[in-house]
């Protein structure tokens, strides 16, 4: 699996998924729709509370295939908006998820979040 950092999605970028973390709704946005296996994906992490985006320190984010043994670290990397950015090549199509780490007012919190490769 091939994985880079990214020139970033931006606000405007679609959200693909989301989870409920807490109080903290994670939200991964793509720069295209659909996701596509064996294409350089572009994928932005951002975190709202009270419908506002917080700033929050991430630890670790994993893709994986939920129904396989395989799972990729993801490095991102923090714009200046806030936003984790980020490059990722799923190798194929079907159900995948990324799990985002993170710490937000001295707690700490793991989302999950489904995504679809077509």
């Amino acid at each position: 699996m091939l994985f880079s950092l990214a020139v970033g999605c931006g606000p405007s970028a679609p959200v693909v998924g989301q989870a409920q973390a807490g109080p903290i709704v994670v939200r991964v946005a793509a720069s295209q729709l659909p996701l596509t296996a064996m294409a350089d994906e572009q994928l932005s992490l951002s975190f709202v509370k009270e419908n506002t985006v917080v700033d929050v320190n991430v630890s670790k984010v994993t893709v994986s295939m939920p129904d396989m043994a395989m799972q990729d670290v993801l490095p991102f990397h923090r714009d200046q908006s806030g936003e984790y950015q980020g490059n990722y090549r799923f190798s194929m199509s079907g159900d995948w998820q990324v799990e985002v780490t993170f710490s937000e007012g001295g707690k700490s919190y793991s989302a999950r979040i489904p995504l679809h490769v077509s």
